[in-house]
């Protein structure tokens, strides 16, 4: 389910651009690479970043098909020094030593949790601690019990590479998570996580998912560009990061040529019917 494009329109009125398919660490790529799409986004002029995935809950109360908002990760492949933000620090995206306190917006969360309840979702959207792993094996039963330990409520293979880059840009971030499987704890358990499993649940609640974002992004404002929303953005708008050509850009910000291999990837921008779509050729 990751074919690699962006897909411009409007959402409720809103321009918005969704990412269909990300880029995973177990497919290969560093982490910079893996957080390219947000650096592209910013390009673009986001101003809110949702970030969506499926994940594994550590925590008993969590039902499959519930939807988990995220108030906090466990990064733990940054911890290990695998960071998005390793190497020379670009100042024009953000500060070599980005705070994440507060990664995810609070206000965007309380947000959510009125809408939920205005679409009458509240009893299957809890909150909860993601944590990130690299993959693409399942986590060993000890695994999962260290996680649990920690405070991980879930577990999933992305995500957090996303919201680190994205903090660094200075956008705000709403996280959430579909719980697609119940991680297995126990030695003596004849259950086997299953891919298919997963993919069945996430098809069983992408209605309600996507009626959770259409709905919360109708409500959200951009008038004050982030500043009051209690998201933790700075003060000091970045510093200009404007298209001004069909040209493609690499990691840095720095020009490319159409169709020319960039520093992290191919790039490339093509028409599709009503609908502009930018696909990234995993190099």
């Amino acid at each position: 389910g990751h074919s690699g494009c962006f897909v411009f329109g409007r959402l409720n009125g809103v321009p918005t651009v969704c990412m269909k398919g990300r880029i995973h660490p177990y497919e290969g790529f560093l982490a910079p690479k893996c957080a390219l799409p947000v650096r592209l986004m910013k390009l673009m002029g986001i101003e809110i970043l949702i970030v969506t995935n499926a994940a594994g809950s550590t925590n008993p109360e969590f039902d499959v098909g519930d939807f988990m908002i995220i108030k906090d990760h466990i990064s733990w492949a940054s911890l290990s020094g695998e960071s998005p933000l390793r190497g020379p620090n670009e100042e024009k995206w953000g500060p070599r030593f980005v705070s994440m306190q507060r990664a995810y917006c609070p206000n965007l969360i309380r947000l959510t949790k009125k809408v939920a309840k205005d679409l009458k979702l509240e009893s299957i959207v809890k909150e909860g601690i993601y944590c990130q792993v690299s993959g693409p094996s399942y986590e060993t039963v000890a695994e999962l019990r260290a996680l649990k330990l920690l405070g991980a409520d879930a577990v999933g293979m992305s995500t957090t590479y996303e919201v680190i880059t994205a903090r660094h840009c200075n956008i705000p971030v709403l996280g959430l998570s579909l719980i697609t499987n119940k991680c297995i704890l126990d030695w003596d358990c004849d259950e086997e996580p299953d891919h298919k499993n997963v993919l069945i649940a996430a098809n069983n609640r992408s209605k309600d998912m996507e009626a959770l974002i259409s709905q919360l992004v109708s409500e959200l404002s951009f008038e004050t560009n982030g500043q009051d929303a209690g998201c933790n953005r700075t003060e000091e708008k970045s510093k200009s990061l404007e298209i001004k050509s069909e040209k493609e850009y690499d990691l840095n910000g720095n020009k490319c040529e159409l169709n020319q291999q960039a520093h992290y990837g191919e790039i490339k921008k093509i028409k599709n019917g009503p609908l502009d779509i930018i696909n990234y050729t995993k190099k």
